[in-house]
């Protein structure tokens, strides 16, 4: 409820919150002050320019129709999992912010995870990637679905967007 947002704070859902009252979950992130997007995108204006931000939790909630994807000077997607990020990037979105895999949870030395909740494997387990023409970073989030982590640091990502010199 505290954390800053003066061009406004959105939220996405997650797998785990399917398993709780999802519509508590969504109402108490709309009472201090998020928009949840759930298959949505919401569209800001930044000093003059079209900031478009989308966020979906899909397989497990509705996801972004490629015909709902705006014209935009930059375009932010939030999505639960990284497994989307081939048709997030057919649909052109510039940058994607992702989570789902906890980084493993549990990462053996020399190894590394034993167990990756994804369809790619250890392809986006945490970091950047580029699948042109987005950019997508996977965090490694501060929850677990087993209240246990070894090898892999809970992480709170912040990131500042500057646009380019001409």
């Amino acid at each position: 409820e505290r954390l800053p947002g003066p061009l406004g704070r959105f939220a996405i859902l997650g797998n785990h919150d399917q398993h709780h009252d999802l519509d508590a979950i969504a109402a108490a992130s709309t009472d201090a002050g998020f928009t949840v997007l759930d298959g949505e995108v919401a569209s800001v204006d930044v000093n003059g320019r079209r900031l478009a931000i989308g966020g979906t939790c899909a397989p497990w909630g509705p996801p972004i129709p490629d015909e709902a994807v705006p014209q935009a000077d930059f375009s932010m997607l939030l999505s639960h999992t990284p497994d989307l990020v081939y048709k997030s990037a057919r649909q052109g979105w510039d940058f994607i912010l992702s989570g789902h895999n906890h980084g493993g949870q549990v990462q053996v030395p020399v190894i590394g995870p034993i167990l990756m909740p994804s369809r790619y494997s250890r392809r986006f387990e945490h970091g950047f990637f580029r699948v042109p023409p987005s950019l997508m970073y996977v965090s490694q989030g501060i929850g677990s679905k087993h209240p246990i982590r070894y090898g892999c640091t809970p992480e709170i990502s912040r990131f500042t967007l500057v646009r380019a010199a001409a």
